[in-house]
């Protein structure tokens, strides 16, 4: 057992977890909270690392070691403490329970402490590894955490590519680091902390694409967004509808009631909009309180049904809205249609306002 060997047997998890430090420690898109979390989760990938390689080392004496077991329980008990922090990070920051997230991991680790002494979790015959009637609860601690960012992540995102693959490629390098030791039990040492190492690193990704392509107050998808799914979609063939919304009365609520006010209008506007839109439908906050929405319809029909499915939900969440809309033809270019879609709305705006002044 030397360095060198270990720096051998773990050097893609170091790489990795070097990316990761120099992702947290440049970037300026990150919450204080989100760089603190990954740091820790950063020193737990390499101190998985560290006890893996011992206990490996310790599992071919002829001996058997009490530290054997004491770094048994450290392995089983550090990989949920790591999905729990990458579960703290798909939070809203102003969630008051959110550390409550860390209540299964520290359960564990306090049975993988009581199994020392009673086999509860793990035990060893001759040296040889067993499990105890609560021996697949790491497995399972670890997979209802991947359940829960999952679940959370696939109602914040749209339904393309573009945000399912990195959730996608996560889960599959998660469950392979729970899967593994299952079924590759004589190998897994090797990989496990290597595939967990990916899964930080595919998430980390995963949040700053997030932070670029989103607006930090509606969570809707922004005007670089914009502009780079219409040059994606090219001329129509695939938003052909464009839609522009604007928000009434914003300016009121803010000198009236506080630009705090006018934010939880314009997020209950755009809660409004997503669950107006469906799979068809992107939307995206472009400043202020203007948002605009492209559709794969490409028909009055549907802009009518969508426009109608807009107003009703608006009128739930108790904010106003003026519409605009354009369908465009072969040879129109987007930001023609922006443009006109732009007027349109701007039309019915000016109908609204008269009518208060009548």
């Amino acid at each position: 057992m030397s360095l060198l060997e270990y720096l051998g047997t773990n050097l893609p998890l170091i790489i990795i977890t070097i990316i990761i430090i120099s992702i947290l420690v440049t970037s300026v898109y990150f919450r204080k909270m989100t760089t603190i979390t990954f740091l820790v989760v950063a020193f737990l990938l390499v101190a998985f690392s560290v006890v893996n390689y011992i206990e490996e080392y310790l599992s071919n004496l002829p001996t058997y070691s009490i530290w054997r077991a004491i770094l048994t329980a450290l392995k089983y008990s550090i990989p949920p403490f790591i999905f729990a922090s990458i579960c703290l990070n798909v939070f809203d920051p102003i969630f008051k329970y959110k550390y409550l997230i860390y209540a299964p991991a520290l359960l564990l680790l306090i049975l993988c402490i009581i199994s020392i002494p009673t086999g509860i979790v793990f035990y060893f015959l001759e040296n040889g590894f067993q499990r105890g009637v609560l021996g697949y609860m790491p497995f399972i601690i670890s997979a209802l955490y991947l359940a829960f960012v999952l679940f959370v992540l696939m109602n914040k995102i749209s339904r393309n590519v573009e945000d399912i693959l990195p959730i996608a490629l996560i889960s599959l390098f998660v469950i392979s680091a729970l899967v593994f030791p299952l079924v590759l039990q004589e190998y897994f040492e090797k990989w496990n902390g290597t595939l967990m190492a990916a899964s930080v690193l595919m998430f980390c990704i995963y949040l700053l694409q997030q932070v670029a392509k989103k607006d930090q107050l509606t969570n809707l998808l922004n005007r670089q967004s914009l502009y780079n799914d219409a040059e994606k979609g090219g001329h129509s063939h695939k938003y052909p509808l464009v839609i522009f919304i604007d928000m009434n009365g914003l300016k009121k609520i803010n000198d009236s009631k506080g630009h705090t006010a006018g934010d939880a209008a314009l997020i209950r506007l755009a809660r409004s909009l997503v669950a107006a839109t469906s799979f068809r439908e992107r939307v995206y906050r472009i400043g202020g309180d203007e948002f605009v929405i492209l559709s794969r319809g490409d028909t009055v029909e549907e802009y009518n049904e969508l426009a109608t499915n807009i107003r009703n939900k608006c009128e739930e969440n108790k904010v106003q809205v003026s519409i605009g809309y354009c369908i465009r033809p072969s040879n129109m270019t987007f930001d023609e249609a922006y443009k006109l879609a732009d007027q349109n709305m701007y039309e019915e705006k000016k109908q609204y306002y008269d009518s208060l002044n009548k």
